[in-house]
This record gives C-alpha cells, sequence and structure tokens, in this order.
C-alpha cells in the first residue's frame, strides 16, 4: 500500500490490481496514514507523504523506489526505519522544521463515514484553488448528491496550504452580520466585532489577505426564496449578494466555497467578466456507486447498474433505497426491480419534497 500510493497510484488502480474494493483500500490506507502521522509527529496523507519524507530526509529523490522496502512490523525507505514498533530513539537526531498546522474550525460539519470515489472532481477543485488562485468556487447539485461530502474530503487533501480551514452551514439562515460576527470571532476571539456591516467586510478582507484561508459556507440555498426564480435572496438577506461580489473582486490570497442548491445570481453574471470564479456542477456517481450498494451488502450484483441508474447515481437516495431494499426484499435488487413503479422510501419522499416545495408554480 505505502509503496504504491508513494508513487502516487490512485486507490481505484490499487483496487483494481489487487482485487478488492476501493473502500477497503480507502480504509487500510486510512489505517497506514495515522501510523505514519504518528510516528513522524505531523498529519500524513497520501497528498504529502512525498513532500514530508523528503523534508525530513527519509527519502533521497535521486534514488529509485526500489531501494523501499515493506515488512510486517515496519517500512523502510533507501534503509532508513520510518515507523518500527519497536524502534530506539536516535542519538542527536537533528531537528526538522514542521509544516505549520493550519487552525481549522469544521463547526457542525457532519462526520464523514464513508467517501466514494470523486477523483476527477477532487482534482479540478484542487487546480482552481492551488494553481489558480480561485476566490470563489460554487459547488451545485440537489440534496444528497455529495456537496457537503465532497467539501470536506478536499479539506483534507489541501488542509496543508492554508493557514485558517472554516467550515460553517447557513442551514437556519443567519444574516449577513451574524455569519461575519462568527468568522472575525475565529480569527480573533478575544478582540470585540464591530457591529457596522461595512467594518466587519473590511476586517474579513484583510484577514483573507494576511493569512491563506479556505472557508466553506454550506446550504446557502436557504438564503433564497422560495418559489422564485432560482438565486434571489430572501428580504433581509441581500447583503450577501455584496459579500460574495467583494470575494471575487477585491484582491486577496484565500477562497470561498459555497455549496447550494441553487446557483447565486451573481455568480451568473461575475463569471462573464472575472475569472477569479468557478462552478461545479456535481452529478450522480456512476460506477462508484456500487460501493454504496456493496457496503449495504445487496444481492444480484448484475442489476445494480439498473438501479444506479434508475436512482441517477444520488449516494444518498441510493443509500435510502439499499435499506429499503434489505428491510422489504431482503437485499434482492432483482425482485425490487420487478416492481411496476419506482419505489420511494418515506425518508427519500421527504427528501424530494423539500426541493420540490421550492419550486415556481409554473
Amino acid at each position: 500500500m505505502f509503496r504504491e500510493t508513494f508513487q502516487g497510484q490512485k486507490y481505484a488502480k490499487i483496487a483494481q490490481e489487487r482485487n478488492c474494493s476501493e473502500g477497503y483500500v480507502r480504509s487500510n490506507a486510512s489505517e497506514l496514514w495515522k501510523i505514519l502521522s504518528e510516528a513522524l509527529g505531523e498529519e500524513v496523507s497520501k497528498t504529502n507523504v512525498q513532500l514530508i519524507l523528503e523534508r525530513a530526509k527519509f527519502y533521497n529523490s535521486s534514488s529509485a523506489i526500489g531501494k523501499s522496502a515493506i515488512g510486517r512490523d515496519y517500512v523502510t525507505v533507501n534503509n532508513v526505519n520510518i515507523c518500527p514498533q519497536n524502534s530506539q530513539p536516535s542519538q542527536a537526531t537533528p531537528q526538522t522544521e514542521q509544516t505549520p498546522k493550519p487552525h481549522i474550525d469544521l463547526g457542525d460539519a457532519p462526520e464523514i463515514f464513508s467517501f466514494f470515489d470523486r477523483t476527477p472532481q477532487l482534482t479540478t477543485l484542487e487546480t482552481w484553488i492551488l494553481q489558480q488562485n480561485t476566490r470563489l468556487i460554487a459547488i451545485l447539485g440537489i440534496s444528497g448528491i455529495g456537496k457537503t461530502t465532497l467539501s470536506l474530503q478536499l479539506i483534507e487533501q489541501i488542509k496543508h496550504n492554508f493557514n485558517y480551514i472554516i467550515y460553517r452551514s447557513l442551514r437556519f439562515s443567519p444574516t449577513l452580520e451574524t455569519t461575519l460576527t462568527n468568522l472575525l470571532q475565529i480569527f480573533a476571539p478575544k478582540t470585540e466585532t464591530p457591529q457596522n456591516i461595512e467594518t466587519q467586510l473590511s476586517q474579513l478582507l484583510n484577514y483573507l489577505r494576511q493569512h491563506r484561508c479556505l472557508i466553506i459556507l454550506d446550504d446557502v440555498h436557504t438564503l433564497f426564496s422560495s418559489k422564485q426564480l432560482a438565486g434571489q435572496y430572501q428580504t433581509g438577506y441581500e447583503n450577501y449578494h455584496l459579500f460574495f461580489q467583494l470575494i471575487t473582486q477585491v484582491n486577496h490570497q484565500s477562497c470561498l466555497i459555497v455549496n447550494t442548491w441553487e446557483k447565486p445570481r451573481e455568480v451568473v453574471q461575475l463569471k462573464k467578466e472575472n475569472n477569479a470564479i468557478h462552478c461545479l456542477l456535481l452529478e450522480g456517481l456512476g460506477e462508484a456507486a456500487k460501493e454504496i450498494l456493496r457496503e449495504q451488502d445487496l444481492l444480484d450484483e448484475d442489476c445494480w447498474q439498473t438501479l444506479i441508474e434508475q436512482y441517477q447515481g444520488n449516494p444518498l437516495w441510493l443509500e435510502l433505497t439499499a435499506n429499503l431494499i434489505k428491510e422489504l426484499f431482503a437485499g434482492r435488487v432483482s425482485e425490487f426491480l420487478q416492481c411496476d413503479t419506482l419505489i420511494l422510501s418515506e425518508s427519500l419522499q421527504a427528501q424530494l419534497d423539500q426541493q420540490f416545495q421550492r419550486l415556481t408554480s409554473q
């Protein structure tokens, strides 16, 4: 596992070559990074392992990876033990410069128990943020498609590139003043927050210039009016338009990600004249959705693709439907698909009702 990930091999490819599931590979990889993190005293992941070992002088870039060795209780690179179980402390080990750990405040972010392959989307987001210095990204998609999960997984991949990482959900429709106050208290918890919204915006933009920050605002669609054209703000929330506009137009080194069912109107308008904005439309999982059905221990694998297509590869929809199949059909997908009409569980109906209620009458 270490050798192949060290060489940049994707989890999906490793799973294919080892004839196992990608979820199994990810689970073992997670344990590996945990072991290495404890041994090296800093956070290690698939994306930064080479950099960390180079900096720690464990890895000689001029040497072939073939000199690496993997044993039951140890891992060595160029004949150096990285994580021996019974290693003795070395004598006069030179201190290596540690990468400053980012300040991470995820607030009420949900815990991720499973993540299914979104490699192309993660690569796109990483390129926009780290290489193109995008200031505002809108991740769009229907409820349950995985916007929140993708955002939180992205944090794991690129967190060492930032000083501050902040996640906040707007599910209870806070005013802009409330949101700005919350954000400012993270940067200066002992400083009294100004009441004037112009001053709040100015202070936040100063922090975004001084530090490299990644801010994720989830459930932004709650700010918009129901039964109106998409992206129209409710009364009292129009100031968010100014906030998003300033994020894109003022010079700084940070990035704001907004997750929403509906595209904010200013994103449509500003994108025509501003390269600092990108939109990512998140669609169904496709082949990767089979891992959801596999985790649910469903039967009749030859029918899974039909089930995935019927529920558009939506991770939440498939998970809720898989539970229904287990409960009513003992996990037999073929029997479920013989039903004359598409079956929606009560939980899935409630999810869809939330979105239908937002539609205009025409």
